[in-house]
């Protein structure tokens, strides 16, 4: 029997045999065959896509470590910065040497935590976890902004 390609119209308009001539050219080409498996296997769970979406996170990885942002933090950067803002401030909380002049370890302390919980906020309110109204949404970015602004220079360890 010669080489066999086996097509849609010819499982539709008999199903039997065409088991058989694929079972059959299977068994002429169990290499090739297999090959085919193994593509449609990976293919079917590893899309290119995907690896090109893989791809592009490894290297906006290194972006990131390279420059501190990286092309698609820029998409909503709103939530980025409240992220890295929340995550950040509440690491310094919990391991800061000093406070500002003016302050007490335990002032600095609730000033800290006051910023990272009004960044947590306006993710939340970014991001919809929560109904608001326009005036807690300002009133919150406002807030947070007035203590960046005041306390910018001393977000350091």
């Amino acid at each position: 029997m010669s080489d066999y390609k086996m097509d849609f119209d010819d499982w539709w308009n008999d199903p039997i045999g065409f088991k058989i001539r694929q079972y059959e050219y299977r068994k002429k080409h169990p290499i090739w065959s297999r090959a085919q498996d193994v593509y449609w296997a990976v293919w079917r769970f590893f899309r290119w896509a995907d690896i090109k979406y893989a791809v592009r996170r490894f290297y906006w990885f290194f972006l990131r470590g390279w420059r501190g942002w990286a092309p698609n933090d820029t998409w909503s950067l709103d939530t980025y910065l409240d992220r890295v803002i929340m995550e950040a401030v509440e690491h310094l909380r919990k391991h800061h040497q000093g406070y500002p002049h003016g302050l007490t370890d335990e002032g600095w302390d609730d000033v800290l935590h006051r910023i990272s919980f009004l960044a947590n906020r306006h993710l939340g309110m970014v991001e919809m976890d929560f109904k608001y109204t326009a005036e807690e949404y300002d009133a919150t970015t406002k807030e947070l902004f007035e203590l960046l602004g005041k306390y910018w220079g001393n977000l350091w360890d």
